[in-house]
């Protein structure tokens, strides 16, 4: 957890108390002290998210080289290998990816992850669906790994493949300096 993390946090329950305590405000009848505090929330909020894209479009994109750990927490995914077949109209592209846990002493997972292929047109490739294939999201025990692949099917043309490991939207949209932040370049993982 970092101090964006604990900034976000704290922003996100004052925003709630905010609100919470105008909406009991304008209740009570004070409309005029309601608005004041809806109006200051507003601008506070404003300024985090001024701040927010003014850090998302001034970092520059991270680029994490095949076998090195990109970690959240005690979870992390490698991309061991990449290996491109090609064919006549597509090119197919197999990806091997190291799941492992950091923890001691509990079972750690990371929920709602997936991983998609940009190519340098920025074109976004999913993984074919595999019901063989393990989850991303599956639980390891402590210090374990698991490995499995994805499969992705690109035009023939498509250059420079890269893999990009993503969760869902919130809270990773409005936290300031996390690489998936509002308007924040993905990292990427080159995969020639």
């Amino acid at each position: 957890m970092t101090v964006f993390d604990l900034l976000f946090i704290g922003a996100f329950l004052a925003l709630v108390v905010a609100l919470g305590t105008a909406a009991f405000v304008a209740i009570r009848g004070a409309h005029q002290r309601s608005f004041t505090i809806v109006r200051r929330t507003g601008i506070a909020s404003g300024l985090y998210f001024a701040a927010l894209v003014a850090v998302s479009t001034l970092t520059p994109r991270r680029v994490v080289p095949l076998n090195a750990a990109q970690c959240f927490d005690d979870w992390c995914i490698t991309t061991a290998s990449a290996a491109r077949i090609r064919s006549g109209w597509s090119d197919s592209l197999r990806v091997i990816l190291q799941l492992s846990s950091r923890a001691r002493g509990i079972t750690q997972g990371e929920r709602d992850v997936r991983v998609y292929v940009v190519d340098d047109r920025n074109r976004r490739y999913q993984p074919v669906p595999d019901t063989g294939a393990i989850s991303l999201s599956i639980r390891l025990p402590p210090q374990g790994t698991a490995t499995t692949t994805r499969l992705f099917v690109l035009p023939t043309g498509a250059g420079n493949p890269a893999l990009v490991v993503a969760h869902d939207v919130f809270p990773h949209c409005c936290i300031i300096g996390d690489a998936e932040s509002f308007l924040h370049r993905r990292t990427i993982v080159p995969l020639q």
